[in-house]
């Protein structure tokens, strides 16, 4: 009896301290992570939206800006994708999210983290931040849906000044030619964002400073 006695305390004893270690652990989430956004994980990754890190300028040459940093996406969809809502986080928390936007199929798009009030384009959506946001020593991409759904993770490594795998504009998967934008004003806001001089794709044929003329 005297057994049966002690085996109980011992069991309320072990129960009581379980539960205390429950508690403890419930109240130091919430106090690490107050105020933070609480994200689910199930997304739709079908959408045919993809971050392309490689394309992406997250260590500006020379002077690393809010407004030179961007995140490179691509839509591969047949169709096209509204990304009105979509948001951009890092590993330290949110850093884009779109106003009313879509993005035709096989186009792409550079997402800076500021910039405004330079007015968005088919090539380029700004933000507002004045400091730069992505860590040029590596960290994670994180898109997500309207629905604050995740739709894809990517990371990369460290980045050195201006580093970059590959450009990042209007039909990234084609070749860069005049067939390949929507229109005139799509070509020619492209051409400019690589200045006159350097026309690595020919776009201004006659030189004259205007792209895609024929």
């Amino acid at each position: 009896m005297r057994a049966l006695t002690w085996l109980k305390k011992r069991w309320r004893r072990a129960t009581k301290w379980v539960l205390l270690a429950v508690v403890a652990s419930a109240i130091a989430l919430l106090v690490n992570h107050f105020g933070e956004e609480i994200l689910s994980d199930e997304g739709d990754p079908a959408s045919g939206i993809h971050v392309v890190a490689e394309s992406s300028l997250v260590n500006p040459p020379h002077h690393d800006t809010a407004a030179g940093e961007y995140v490179c996406l691509v839509n591969e969809a047949e169709e096209e994708v509204s990304l009105t809502s979509w948001k951009l986080y890092d590993s330290a928390g949110r850093i884009n999210e779109f106003g009313q936007f879509s993005l035709e199929p096989g186009g792409s798009v550079r997402v800076h983290p500021g910039g405004r009030p330079r007015r968005n384009t088919s090539l380029d959506v700004y933000g507002d931040s004045d400091i730069p946001r992505w860590t040029n020593s590596g960290d994670t991409i994180f898109l997500r849906n309207a629905a604050d759904e995740r739709v894809e993770t990517q990371s990369y490594p460290s980045r050195q000044d201006g580093d970059i795998g590959d450009n990042c504009g209007p039909q990234r998967r084609r070749d860069w030619d005049c067939t390949g934008f929507l229109s005139h004003a799509q070509a020619q806001a492209f051409f400019l964002t690589h200045r006159p001089a350097r026309d690595p794709f020919e776009l201004d044929a006659d030189g004259d400073g205007l792209a895609c003329e024929a």
